[in-house]
Formats: structure tokens, C-alpha cells, sequence
């Protein structure tokens, strides 16, 4: 890696201008890392024609308004509870990001865990600790980080909300694939 691990500035490496920051913007909106490093240890940055071709397969149009792209992803992030996927890396706590309206953050909200094995964990959470304010359709929503503290093994498993009728893949890898 470059130096002590930093990630190289991803709109500019080597002075090459690799993606317009616009277009970089929408991307990591869409979740789109912005490159990444390969097994000899060089930065592969995203390029434009990459970028815009993953965006387009996204649903996307990289040639429209991407000011108004990025807003609209802002704001269903903000008003979905649990991101579709979450990939984290295997660790012995998970924290999982929650986007909640703010009437609910006293309310005690069941969650449940279903390991790839079958094996079940649940609880309850209080979303008191906001993390972010947001506004989307006259509602305000807030942003909240849950803890669990159980160790989540690698693999593909399922968390869920169930008073809120959501879930999430979640996807634990390990922290080392080499």
C-alpha cells in the first residue's frame, strides 16, 4: 500500500484525472467504492467510462442531473430503516446504521439476527443516540448506529426489524482474504 495504508486521493492519482468529481459524488452515493487496492499492493482507481457504466447498470443515467441523482439516493437512504445489503468485516461487535423517523426514538423496536446456520439472535433497541438529522417528504428522519454485542461469524445471514417490516442482508466477511 501506498505509505503507512493511506488511500491515494481517488479523483486524482499520479496527476491523471481519473473520474469528474460529479460523476465520483454519484457513485459513492450508489455505493460504488472509488477503487481499490489488488493483490500486488497498487491502487486501482475507478475511471470514468467504469463509473458510468456501473452507474448505468445501476438504473442510473450518468448523463443527467447528478446533483439531483445524489439527492434522491440521500434522501431514500434516509427514510429506508436498514440498507438493502450491508457487507462488514468479521469483527466482535457489529454496528449496523438505522434510519429511523425521529417519532420513533423512544420506542423500544425488536430486532432479529438469523445466522447462515439457522441460529437466531434477537433483542430490542432504544434509537436514542442520533447520530444525523434529516428531512425527506415533510418527515423528520434520524440517523442512529445499533451495536450488537455478540460475534457475528462469516457468512450470509439475516437481520431484520420486524415491527418495521424490514431487513437487511448481512453479509460478514473475513477481515484478511490473503
Amino acid at each position: 500500500r501506498n505509505g503507512a495504508g493511506a488511500r491515494p486521493d481517488v479523483a486524482c492519482l499520479a496527476g491523471i484525472k481519473l473520474v469528474n468529481d460529479a460523476l465520483l459524488r454519484l457513485a459513492g452515493a450508489a455505493g460504488i467504492e472509488h477503487g481499490y487496492w489488488d493483490g500486488l499492493g497498487v491502487w486501482r482507481g475507478l475511471s470514468e467510462p467504469t463509473a458510468a457504466a456501473l452507474l448505468t447498470a445501476l438504473g442510473f443515467d450518468p448523463a443527467r442531473d447528478f446533483d439531483a441523482q445524489v439527492r434522491s439516493l440521500e434522501e431514500a437512504a434516509c427514510t429506508r430503516p436498514l440498507p438493502a445489503a450491508l457487507v462488514v468485516r468479521s469483527e466482535a461487535s457489529l454496528t449496523l446504521p438505522l434510519a429511523l423517523p425521529l417519532d420513533l426514538r423512544e420506542q423500544t423496536i425488536p430486532w432479529q439476527l438469523t445466522l447462515e446456520s439457522g441460529e437466531r439472535h434477537s433483542g430490542e433497541l432504544v434509537p436514542a443516540q442520533l447520530n444525523d438529522e434529516r428531512e425527506a417528504g415533510g418527515v423528520h428522519y434520524g440517523r442512529f448506529a445499533l451495536t450488537l454485542n455478540i460475534a457475528v461469524p462469516t457468512g450470509y445471514h439475516r437481520f431484520e426489524l420486524p415491527t418495521l417490516a424490514c431487513a437487511t442482508a448481512l453479509i460478514v466477511v473475513p477481515a484478511r482474504c490473503f
